[in-house]
């Protein structure tokens, strides 16, 4: 086999390595979500936010409330998605319409593969 085929066809194997992995990328993003007040229904607040991720393309795996102070807690909700689908602020910005929720932040990133 001349060198040069054999070039080509090492570079093809190594591209579809390359872009397998790519499909494979996944991001776990981790979402706080904060209440107006103690007397917030966060049970719907947690069910109008699953609507809005899953719509968004991603697949919850973690929910928890974290004490603030003063009978305020937040809801803390972790999701994996595709790294493809780029920035979560469009999911942030629609997250932040649902009724009687003050603020979301993202607290925590990361890029996980498979």
């Amino acid at each position: 086999m001349r060198t040069a085929e054999k070039q080509r066809r090492t570079t093809s194997a190594h591209n579809a390595i390359l872009k397998v992995q790519t499909n494979m990328a996944r991001v776990e993003v981790t979402l706080k979500i904060m209440p107006e007040g103690p007397d917030t229904d966060l049970k719907n607040v947690l069910a109008e936010a699953t609507k809005k991720i899953e719509e968004f393309g991603g697949k919850i795996f973690h929910t928890e409330e974290e004490p603030i102070g003063f009978g305020l807690k937040a809801v803390k909700v972790s999701f994996k998605m595709d790294e493809a689908k780029g920035d979560t602020e469009p999911l942030e910005n629609t997250i932040k319409t649902i009724p009687h929720v003050q603020n979301v932040e993202v607290t925590n990133v990361t890029r996980a593969l498979g």
